[in-house]
């Protein structure tokens, strides 16, 4: 089934008459009226019945826990966050009160 972009069919209504439209929708003796023709000239119905030829899937694709690596966690490398990089290389960012907060940190756990 081709992907075929349409302009929905449905009124545009504000204040009163969208306050009587929820109301109305909401009711179940005239919903039984309204809801076939709002879905009908919304696109819903034909969605509903639509048949596709291809399995559903999952994108992006999720690591499942089967799929996942035996062990420990991979260990990342705090310090190269805060270590400077040469110029030109990604954006520069000074050096400010979190970063070098970081540091010191990092130390204190390389010392322990």
């Amino acid at each position: 089934m081709a992907y075929d972009l349409r302009v929905a069919k449905v009124p545009r209504v504000t204040g009163v008459a969208l306050s009587a439209l929820a109301g109305a929708v909401e009711n179940p003796l005239t919903a039984s009226l309204i809801m076939p023709k709002l879905f009908a000239d919304s696109g819903i119905a034909d969605l509903r019945t639509a048949r596709v030829d291809e399995p559903p899937s999952v994108l992006p694709p999720m690591p499942r826990p089967a799929t996942l690596p035996a062990g420990p966690p991979a260990v990342l490398d705090l310090e190269a966050l805060v270590r400077p990089r040469p110029a030109g290389e990604g954006f520069a960012f000074s050096a400010d009160k979190l970063t070098t907060l970081l540091c010191a940190c990092l130390q204190e756990q390389n010392e322990s």
